[in-house]
């Protein structure tokens, strides 16, 4: 796998981990607003990374560089 194949995995795999915890406190617990917690952690994980992947893609469109390894 390349760096950027493993960069693009990470989201994912800190969300299923997180999803994972987030079963097991609900079993342990029967603290059903985990989902909701959990949910809403991941949400914002991923708005932040879509937001700077936007803003690198802007800023290399407006000088007309190509992003690195494309």
């Amino acid at each position: 796998m390349s760096q950027l194949d493993l960069r693009a995995c990470r989201p994912d795999l800190i969300a299923n981990f997180r999803i994972l915890a987030c079963g097991l406190v609900v079993m342990a617990t029967g603290w059903r607003y985990a989902d909701l917690v959990v949910g809403l952690a991941i949400a914002g994980y991923v708005s932040k990374k879509a937001v700077a992947i936007w803003h690198r893609t802007s800023e290399s469109s407006e000088d007309g560089s190509v992003l690195p390894g494309h």
